[in-house]
């Protein structure tokens, strides 16, 4: 038996309803002037029950995430810091997607303290930084129809991303310091009626999704064309370029080591940080943590299945055993530096997708050109994924290990395309000793 509380201007009636044809029942019992109201608010009920259920399954199925961490990183605190949104003075907008927009912090309202992650100091908001943050969020719209799904989903999004971000420890990975309420009621409560008894009524668009996080002053897409609108020659960059795609195999070996795929790795994804300068990745919001290895899909076609049979480094046996297996995901990312396998049907991932998305990134930072830029999508689904089109690197001038690297690291064969922790090895030695 589900409740809906039904607010009206004189007073607040609870409505129960058993069934479909007993909710139809009380909807026409009710007053013709009650019945948009009554209806908007069943809409935003059910919405808010879907985002969180949702939420619900995808941690009680990770097992970094229900145990709060991985055994190799430090123990983060339980959820991040509840912070409202009428503390927030908002700046300028920073960027928007389909749903979710970026802006500045301009000041927090009643002296915010946002704790670091790991809780053993506290880092204070000033007034004379106020450009450190961000928040991210969700503005209201009505959850019907395609939209509404659409929202639905940007809001489970968003809520994974906070709580990946919560969890993760790395220099390489943006911070969250804070969430909304509504967010941090779908992290800490997996009951629905205690969720519904906190305080929120989920049934208003008051329920807001949004995150506070690190700013990023600089991202990777826009360096490129920095240097590219200065013609830098590219043989000075070169040592530049080798160290940030080190740094982004290591960020990657990081999650990969967690079973986590980014999934979305673009240079629109890759920050860097605003004291260091060291590579931040950002926008978690489609990472995914593998399931634990299970028997081959009978889905698979004998010609999928004779192209996953993975290289085994006998040094590293125990670092790659869990890559051996591939799993069925939806595809998201973009088109150009998505993975073969994930293109096709079935869409096909495991922890190597990322090696192919880091071989096209490192090729457009070496070449500072945008790769494929004149193709559409079509274009890329027959030369690229179909006709195994690959960009040209003779032009680059490469040490022979790193050309032979990105052609193995962009191979449609899974068996000869390397895992990132190899990738990782194979970029720390030629950074030693090309550079």
């Amino acid at each position: 038996m589900i409740s809906y509380r039904i607010a009206t201007s004189d007073t607040k009636q609870e409505v129960q309803w058993q069934d479909a044809a007993k909710a139809s029942k009380k909807l026409l019992q009710l007053p013709p002037m009650q019945l948009p109201s009554v209806v908007k608010r069943w809409k935003h009920q059910i919405a808010a029950k879907t985002v969180w259920l949702r939420t619900q399954r995808s941690i009680q199925n990770s097992a970094f995430l229900s145990a709060g961490g991985s055994e190799a990183s430090t123990r983060m605190t339980a959820n991040p810091k509840v912070i409202d949104r009428k503390d927030l003075e908002l700046g300028a907008l920073l960027g928007e997607g389909s749903f979710a927009c970026v802006h500045e912090i301009r000041h927090f309202c009643n002296d915010t303290i946002v704790p670091s992650r790991q809780g053993e100091h506290m880092l204070e908001m000033e007034e004379s930084q106020p450009s450190r943050y961000v928040v991210k969020q969700l503005p209201g719209v009505e959850l019907g129809g395609t939209q509404g799904k659409l929202y639905q989903d940007a809001a489970c999004d968003l809520i994974m991303e906070s709580i990946y971000l919560s969890r993760l420890d790395h220099p390489g990975i943006v911070r969250v310091h804070g969430v909304s309420s509504t967010i941090h009621k779908c992290l800490t409560n997996s009951k629905w009626r205690t969720f519904r008894s906190k305080g929120t009524d989920v049934a208003t668009k008051e329920n807001d999704y949004f995150i506070v996080v690190d700013r990023i002053v600089e991202t990777l897409d826009k360096r490129i064309l920095l240097w590219k609108d200065e013609d830098v020659d590219k043989r000075e960059l070169f040592p530049i370029h080798c160290r940030i795609g080190l740094q982004l195999a290591q960020v990657l070996s990081f999650l990969q080591h967690r079973r986590i795929v980014f999934r979305a790795l673009s240079p629109e994804n890759v920050g860097f940080d605003q004291e260091t300068g060291m590579v931040k990745l950002f926008d978690f919001g489609s990472c995914r943590e593998l399931p634990k290895a299970r028997p081959w899909e009978p889905t698979m076609t004998q010609k999928e299945m004779r192209s996953l049979h993975y290289y085994h480094d006998k040094t590293n046996a125990s670092t790659i055993r869990h890559h051996e297996q591939v799993f069925h995901m939806s595809a998201v990312g973009s088109p150009r530096y998505m993975a073969p396998e994930v293109v096709k049907q079935p869409h096909l991932y495991n922890g190597k997708c990322d090696v192919y998305s880091w071989s096209i990134l490192m090729v457009h930072l070496l070449a500072l050109e945008d790769l494929f830029v004149d193709w559409n999508n079509l274009d890329i689904l027959q030369r690229v994924v179909w006709g195994e089109e690959r960009p040209a690197l003779s032009y680059l001038r490469l040490p022979p290990p790193l050309e032979q690297l990105l052609k193995h690291a962009w191979a449609t064969d899974l068996s000869v395309r390397p895992n990132v922790h190899q990738v990782l090895d194979h970029m720390e030695l030629i950074v030693k000793y090309h550079l």
